[in-house]
């Protein structure tokens, strides 16, 4: 899921419908340690889709920050 909001986003893909159905099924996801990134991201997403990007980089720092370098490579901005 958080893979196709990532493709979504690169190829400017504005279905907000799908992008809210993506981002209410990471909601649900339940709330446990190995879940949490991917409800992390359905913000993110979100942020940069309603164009919030000082929201986005917040959490692109927050990963930085903790030595995730190597996730933030791959997350489109």
């Amino acid at each position: 899921m958080v893979n196709y909001l990532n493709i979504m986003f690169l190829k400017h893909d504005r279905n907000f419908e799908m992008i809210n159905k993506l981002r209410n099924f990471l909601y649900k996801l339940p709330v446990e340690p190995r879940t949490i990134f991917f409800k992390v991201m359905a913000d993110y997403y979100g942020y940069l889709f309603n164009e919030e990007k000082l929201e986005a980089k917040k959490i692109l720092d927050f990963f930085e920050r903790h030595g995730m370098e190597s996730i933030t490579a791959y997350i489109a901005f």
